[in-house]
């Protein structure tokens, strides 16, 4: 996408790396009902560049930790 020169948006792209890495697991609690737990590390490559105050201080690699119910219908 191209911006006009004197566009309030800039005329860049930029590729950032990042991956996830998990599992999970599925506990039958009867034929119709499951509990699910997931666990998920998630790393970015982020340098934060626009906040030269940031840079080497913040890290955004964090978990993820979901939970839920599965109901099946007969």
């Amino acid at each position: 996408l191209d911006f006009p020169k004197d566009s309030l948006f800039e005329d860049k792209t930029t590729t950032d790396f990042g991956w996830h890495v998990g599992g999970g697991i599925e506990l039958p609690i009867s034929p119709m009902v499951k509990l699910t737990g997931d666990l998920r590390f998630i790393y970015l490559d982020y340098k934060f560049n626009d906040l030269p105050d940031t840079v080497g201080k913040v890290k955004v690699d964090s978990y993820q930790v979901s939970a839920g119910i599965l109901f099946y219908l007969p």
